[in-house]
């Protein structure tokens, strides 16, 4: 997804490599690959092959002075996770290279590395410790605003390690989560003084807690807390600090129809510079999933959250909403429909009064023709609207996607 300002745009955990070391794969498949099995370990390879045709892969206005460029882009995936298990403890290593080729711009070309390792272990029934480390090196397309005169888009590696310990069993009353993560942000290019790269390199800390109260044996009531410590690496940088975000809120898998998790609260932003005004918004974060019919599923999201900013802005202020469809028809058809809804608001700096309204829509057709295999269709429709011309642009993106495994 090329969405606008994409070095400002990271949250905080993502932007470090804090991805889900599970998802290892662009395409949620819904092949179901046949483990190798040898020495105690499970090896599955998967393959994605995407061929498609984006009308602006710069996300550039079209009326800017360069113009928009149209092309044919071909992605290769190749992935892999390694599993050994014992009991309940799991430990597991993934690797997944990234080729897109943009045939009609070749300065965009580039090739992505993502590497993970997790361990799940279970002491006893109150007791388990989750550990990961997670590697990326990737490369973003220019775009009309960040590095359009560049001759290469931004190269970054990030470097993410944590962990995750929770007290109390599955079925009592309290449970609590306690996390701690650290994470670096690097870029290999377009780093002169001044640039946006290197303003954006960064260390961060991460600690979070959740306390668990059950109340019905498929709902529990949840506290949580959130501090994130910023350290950038450019002496003259602004944008060092911290935030905390405070919510309270409810998860449930109520029904065989209905489950999710609502939580609600503030998020408070403080900068080292006595210069800089402490912001404070609300924060939400919540996931609803609605099953109307065992082949029918009905996904609702909505968050809101302080990103961090750049050399142009202090921070971006996000809302965004979500809703997925995704529907079986039969045993080899599939649908999916998914519309998001993003407002970004880029308070201090130049860009103190950039607002951008950004609207995506997916729609894809996916036809599973064996467990190993499966091929889809796919449309991607995306709309930027903001009051800053050159952030302004809209895009659409047809392709065919193939799947495959053992």
């Amino acid at each position: 997804m090329d969405i606008k300002n994409k070095l400002a745009k990271p949250s905080l955990a993502a932007s470090l490599g804090g991805i889900a070391v599970l998802a290892m794969s662009t395409h949620a498949f819904a092949i179901n690959p046949q483990p190798i099995e040898f020495a105690g370990l499970s090896f599955v390879p998967t393959l994605s092959v995407d061929e498609s045709y984006d009308d602006n892969v710069w996300d550039a206005p079209s009326d800017t002075t360069n113009g928009t460029q149209s092309s044919w882009v071909t992605r290769i995936t190749p992935a892999f996770i390694l599993k050994a298990q014992d009991r309940q403890n799991v430990y597991q290593f993934g690797y997944k290279l990234t080729r897109e080729e943009v045939h009609s711009s070749k300065d965009d070309s580039h090739t992505d590395h993502e590497v993970s390792a997790l361990a799940h272990m279970e002491f006893n029934a109150r007791n388990r410790l989750d550990l990961k480390a997670t590697f990326q090196d990737l490369t973003q397309r220019r775009d009309a605003v960040n590095n359009f005169l560049n001759e290469t888009g931004n190269e970054s590696k990030s470097y993410n390690l944590g962990g995750k310990y929770g007290f109390g069993a599955k079925t009592s009353k309290g449970q609590v989560e306690v996390g701690l993560n650290r994470g670096w942000l690097r870029f290999d290019n377009n780093y002169d003084t001044g640039s946006l790269t290197r303003e954006s390199e960064r260390d961060v800390w991460d600690f979070d807690t959740t306390f668990y109260y059950r109340v019905a044996p498929k709902t529990r009531w949840l506290a949580e807390f959130q501090h994130h410590d910023f350290d950038y690496l450019d002496s003259n940088s602004i944008l060092d600090g911290e935030s905390q975000i405070y919510r309270v809120g409810i998860t449930w898998d109520a029904t065989a129809k209905t489950s999710g998790t609502l939580k609600i609260g503030q998020e408070r932003k403080t900068f080292d510079d006595p210069g800089e005004s402490t912001v404070t918004n609300p924060s939400w974060d919540a996931s609803i999933t609605w099953l109307p019919r065992t082949y029918s599923t009905f996904t609702l999201t909505t968050k809101s959250l302080i990103e961090e900013g750049s050399s142009t802005e202090n921070h971006i202020e996000t809302e965004s909403t979500s809703l997925a469809w995704n529907h079986r028809w039969g045993v080899k058809f599939s649908t999916e429909l998914k519309y998001t809804y993003e407002n970004q608001d880029y308070i201090g700096d130049i860009n103190d009064s950039r607002e951008d309204k950004i609207q995506k829509v997916k729609v894809g057709l996916n036809y599973h023709f064996r467990r190993w295999a499966d091929v889809g269709l796919h449309y991607e429709y995306y709309d930027d609207e903001s009051n800053v011309d050159a952030a302004e642009y809209d895009r659409n993106v047809v392709g065919i996607n193939l799947n495959l495994s053992l």
